[in-house]
């Protein structure tokens, strides 16, 4: 019916918010349902979809830049282009954190509106412990058209990876030794989850970030050793120092990375994590003192201790057969004992600015970069 109404017209049609294969198909099959020079706009989160249509351009909604941005906000908290002069400073919180994406700046800002100064002020301090309700909702539409490889995947960058990741072969084999799959990450692009520039790195918007989080948090929010994902300091710590962790977090934690978490004084008991790979402190000024269940870690490749300025001691790593890399540059060592610490499977070693004691008679193999 509708190709027999409009073949003859010229029309100008708009589909929004359109999420399956399904919904274009039904309502835009063929170029010939309509007339010469019609135009079509349709909004999307996924471009592959588009694509899969052949769409003749596709255009990406970049984030408002600081200037629009604060006058988008304005006009939701104040019916103004601008803010009134006492909230100036507090609008442009809340204009960074919403990183210029206009849904969390319509929402912030009609939220705040005609409320007094220290409500604004409440609420800025609230985000920063507990995301807005419906910010999340709305962000969360796109998760939940996931396939579940594809959801574990985003819940894992946003959780566990950095800020910016270049996209090599190394990333690659780390997304494998998590049981993703490659194509997933083409497809958490397509879906705007996650985004990719032109020279290859990888990065996610900070508040689909902390939309993936707060899914996780929800799994059990007052005990995080039930949750399947650890990313806060206090909640790890918590975990490994009263052994709340369930098997699988235990099992799986193969990272502990608190780099220049200043508030840390001593690494907590690590036996419950028998696969860990990579301990990473760099940074953390206030550690004094390495547990020693450090030793017992079979699987331990990585340990990075680069500007932990007050750690004067080191505990046994002789038993670290998988440790190839083990850096403390800018730390208190001043030596390295006679009981031959340091494990022969050592091909890349960094202890710079120290006088340093070994055993003459110990070798400690191959070398890379030894730099006293």
């Amino acid at each position: 019916m509708r190709k027999k109404m409009l073949c003859n017209k010229k029309v100008f049609i708009v589909l929004d918010d359109v999420d399956s294969d399904e919904q274009l198909t039904a309502l835009a099959r063929d170029r010939k349902w309509f007339g010469p020079g019609s135009r079509m706009i349709i909004t999307c989160r996924d471009s592959h979809l588009l694509r899969t249509h052949e769409v003749n351009h596709i255009y990406k909604v970049e984030q408002l830049e600081t200037t629009k941005a604060l006058q988008l906000f304005s006009l939701s908290a104040f019916k103004k282009t601008h803010p009134l002069e006492d909230y100036k400073d507090l609008s442009m919180d809340f204009v960074i954190y919403a990183q210029g994406l206009p849904l969390a700046l319509k929402v912030l800002g009609s939220f705040l509106y005609e409320r007094e100064i220290d409500a604004w002020k409440s609420e800025k301090d609230k985000l920063k412990a507990i995301p807005n309700p419906k910010i999340m909702d709305a962000l969360q539409i796109s998760f939940d058209g996931l396939q579940e490889l594809e959801k574990d995947l985003f819940l894992d960058m946003a959780c566990l990876f950095r800020a910016h990741h270049v996209v090599d072969s190394i990333f690659y084999e780390m997304l494998e030794s998590f049981g993703h799959y490659r194509i997933d990450i083409d497809v958490l692009v397509e879906k705007s989850l996650i985004s990719k520039s032109e020279y290859g790195w990888l990065s996610m918007h900070d508040l689909l970030k902390e939309m993936g989080q707060e899914i996780v948090r929800r799994e059990c929010p007052q005990e995080p050793g039930q949750r399947s994902r650890l990313f806060c300091l206090e909640d790890l710590y918590q975990v490994l120092k009263k052994d709340t962790g369930t098997y699988a977090i235990k099992d799986n934690l193969k990272e502990f990375d608190l780099t220049y978490s200043e508030n840390l004084i001593e690494t907590p008991n690590l036996t419950g994590v028998p696969n860990l790979e990579k301990i990473i402190l760099t940074g953390c000024r206030s550690l004094c003192e390495v547990h020693p269940s450090i030793g017992s870690l079979k699987r331990l490749k990585q340990l990075v201790l680069d500007e932990c300025s007050s750690l004067e001691k080191l505990p046994n790593l002789s038993r670290l057969e998988c440790l190839t890399e083990f850096w403390a540059h800018e730390t208190a060592i001043t030596q390295i004992p006679s009981i031959n610490l340091i494990p022969k499977s050592i091909c890349s070693f960094r202890l710079k600015g120290r006088k340093l004691m070994r055993d003459p008679n110990y070798d400690i193999g191959p070398l890379v970069g030894y730099q006293m």
